[in-house]
């Protein structure tokens, strides 16, 4: 008929594959953004600064962070947590790698970055 507009059946796939993507690049991101903005709410938190001023070592901070991280359950990287002490601060700058399979030989890659100081 003249004048009606049908979707073909190549149209409908695409929309359908397309909408498979979408959800299946959710379902990947989510998780690895979710982590990052719970490790940052960790940092901030008020008994893990408290720990972290009273350590009197780098090696005792490093632990402390790891312990709350196995407590709240975070899989994060920590081999590139990089932590400088100075007499008056403690400097953590954490970049770390998140890869999750999307499909095929496929990967999403995410790369974090969370710079934080504590005043001693």
């Amino acid at each position: 008929m003249p004048g009606s507009s049908r979707l073909s059946v190549g149209t409908i796939l695409l929309g359908i594959f397309a909408l498979v993507v979408v959800i299946r690049a959710s379902i990947s991101l989510f998780p690895m953004y979710r982590d990052y903005w719970l490790l940052d709410q960790l940092l901030e938190q008020t008994e893990l600064v408290d720990d972290v001023r009273n350590a009197p070592y780098i090696n005792d901070i490093k632990s402390i962070i790891i312990g709350r991280l196995a407590i709240e359950n975070l899989s994060v990287p920590t081999s590139d947590m990089l932590l400088t002490q100075s007499s008056e601060s403690i400097r953590l700058v954490w970049t770390y790698e998140v890869r999750d399979h999307f499909a095929g030989n496929i990967d999403f890659v995410s790369t974090f970055q969370i710079k934080k100081e504590y005043l001693r």
